[in-house]
């Protein structure tokens, strides 16, 4: 696995039997959500294009509780 480390442009490879794929979410993918606006799905899309098989991907988690108009939902550590 070859990474780049973001904020200095580092390059490391790693060796490995498996590579857990840990990129963040996809939560906003939905135009209502509680994730974070960086939480895209960019990861889950690169894996797809490069032929990595995903897992689970009809499991999603939703908290009904928003507030109307602002596009937002509340987390559900308010309620």
């Amino acid at each position: 696995v070859t990474a780049m480390e973001m904020e200095t442009g580092e390059i490391s490879i790693f060796h490995a039997k498996a590579t857990v794929f840990a990129t963040g979410g996809s939560g906003r993918i939905y135009y209502s959500s509680t994730n974070a606006f960086i939480n895209t799905g960019d990861g889950v899309g690169m894996a797809a294009r490069a032929g990595i098989p995903l897992e689970d991907m009809e499991f999603w988690q939703f908290h009904p509780t928003g507030v109307a108009g602002a596009g937002v939902l509340i987390t559900e550590g308010v309620r």
